[in-house]
């Protein structure tokens, strides 16, 4: 199902990258000016390699641009977007994380739920070897949807993808413990395999990857399911 981006494009164009306060000196106009000419162009370094498919490039030039400007959050949501494209779990989860507590309440819900996909599949890589790891990343990732719930009770995709998870959660833990009744003195169950085609959650709710790190100029253009 594809992601609900376009509101929340709209609500972003109409917040503005937040900017250090001006200084009284020429010299302090040209440092800013400076330096915001450097964000744009790692900004816009970014925006052309995600466009690419050049995922890990597109993170790389997103986290360098907020480095310079880390008061604008949307170039950290566009890192972790990329990342997660990328299939870097453990990068988008840390940048994703980092804004649940944005003063915005429309990021913190995107950063919510695209934290609980990201738990999501971080947990799927550990599902044969080390399922008591991705239980503990299941339930995280049920918080994590529950966070997006709390902030917006009318969010249809964290609500299914919640509910997905929850099932995949309790089948999970279902097969533990039939296993160890099975096996009561095997102390590490036998890894169960992991279906290549499993079906996964409602993915990603992205932003237009230039129009929402700009704040009205130009993840790709349109709103896409990340894989």
């Amino acid at each position: 199902r594809a992601s609900r981006g376009t509101a929340w494009l709209a609500a972003l164009r109409r917040r503005m990258p937040r900017r250090g306060a001006a200084t009284a000196s020429l010299v302090g106009g040209v440092n800013m000016a400076l330096l915001t000419g450097r964000v744009q162009a790692s900004q816009q370094a970014g925006e052309k390699a995600n466009r690419a498919g050049s995922f890990p490039e597109a993170a790389a030039r997103y986290r360098e641009a907020h480095a310079r400007d880390p008061g604008d959050a949307r170039l950290a949501f566009n890192a972790g977007a990329a990342a997660y494209k990328s299939g870097a779990y453990a990068e988008a989860a840390a940048a994703f994380n980092a804004l649940v507590g944005d003063e915005d309440l429309s990021m913190q819900e995107r950063a919510y739920y695209n934290l609980g996909n990201t738990l999501y599949r971080e947990g799927q890589q550990t599902e044969a070897e080390n399922p008591q790891q991705t239980i503990q990343q299941w339930q995280q990732a049920l918080k994590a949807y529950e966070g997006a719930l709390a902030l917006n009770t009318e969010d249809a995709d964290a609500r299914y993808n919640h509910e997905f998870v929850k099932r995949r959660l309790e089948e999970l833990q279902e097969e533990q413990e039939e296993q160890q009744e099975e096996n009561p003195e095997c102390e590490d169950p036998e890894p169960q395999e992991d279906s290549e085609n499993q079906e996964g959650p409602q993915e990603q709710q992205e932003e237009n990857q230039g129009e929402a790190s700009q704040g009205g100029g130009s993840d790709d253009g349109s709103e896409q399911d990340q894989e």
